[in-house]
């Protein structure tokens, strides 16, 4: 079930992807954090199985970034203030 490359998923990963680039992490890092095989992390990679938010939130939790930023990403979500 591969999904298309412009669905929220594919630029989350597209964004995750960028992340461990820039923090010079490979794909096979998230293995551990996910408890998972190295054959998944290439299909979440690929789009050929869901991204949850749970793996989500453990992805975060290793690179040390909210999700909100991980989404956002190279952005960085800022609060506004109520004024």
């Amino acid at each position: 079930m591969k999904m298309e490359s412009t669905t929220p998923q594919a630029k989350v990963m597209a964004n995750i992807l960028k992340i461990l680039t820039d923090k010079n992490l490979t794909q096979s890092s998230l293995c551990a954090p996910l408890d998972i095989a190295e054959s998944n992390v290439s299909k979440l990679v690929n789009n050929k199985t869901k991204l949850s938010y749970e793996m989500l939130t453990k992805i975060a939790t290793f690179l040390s970034m909210s999700v909100i930023d991980i989404i956002t990403y190279p952005d960085k979500y800022v609060k506004l203030s109520a004024s």
